[in-house]
């Protein structure tokens, strides 16, 4: 189903949302190409620390000016919990590092929206 996946295996979806998420990256003419990361794997995947573990964002997006855009998801009901906050001011920090690097978190409602803003201040 996907055509930009940088491998012919994809992780599993940890839900619906997810897989639209997917669909909808895949189709972005701005991503050169993705990968859905595969959580709990540190010798394997991307991840940043958090206090207390790992945290594995689960979209990671090259751009076509080769920059990198990641995306971690989050269901409505988790999107203001302590764990989101924690990792969300942790993704934002690591952006600020980096003028080539960008990190989002999204939502089901919102997704389309802040992925399309940041790959586009990514971009400019």
């Amino acid at each position: 189903n996907f055509n930009k996946h940088k491998y012919e295996y994809v992780h599993k979806f940890d839900s619906d949302e997810e897989y639209k998420i997917a669909l909808y990256i895949d189709k972005l003419p701005n991503v050169s190409t993705w990968i859905r990361n595969i959580d709990r794997r540190p010798d394997y995947s991307f991840w940043l620390q958090t206090s207390t573990d790992k945290f594995y964002p689960d979209f990671i997006l090259k751009l076509i000016n080769g920059k990198i855009l990641v995306i971690e998801y989050k269901g409505e009901d988790r999107t203001t919990n302590d764990d989101s906050k924690e990792k969300n001011k942790i993704g934002s920090v690591w952006e600020d590092l980096n003028p080539n690097v960008g990190f989002v978190m999204v939502s089901a409602n919102d997704y389309m929206h802040k992925i399309k803003n940041k790959i586009h201040r990514l971009l400019h």
